[in-house]
């Protein structure tokens, strides 16, 4: 069951939190800090050009301006 839970205050001041089972996004980059965590499976990312696997009970996080995608499941 997907869920969603959004904070803003301000421009720059925000969270977002997302949960799903299918993974897949073209390469992005954006200004915020993004912190994943893989709950089930594993979970392919692309990070600055650099191919990693995550699998279940692995977090990782991607900076600000850091191209990254991913693909595989969580």
């Amino acid at each position: 069951m997907p869920y969603i839970v959004e904070y803003e205050k301000g421009i720059s001041d925000y969270f977002f939190c997302d949960y799903g089972k299918e993974v897949g996004q073209k390469s992005h980059i954006h200004s915020h800090v993004e912190v994943v965590f893989v709950m089930d499976g594993h979970l392919q990312a692309s990070i600055s050009d650099m191919g990693y696997t995550f699998t279940a009970g692995e977090m990782f996080i991607i900076m600000p301006y850091e191209i990254h995608s991913y693909g595989g499941d969580a």
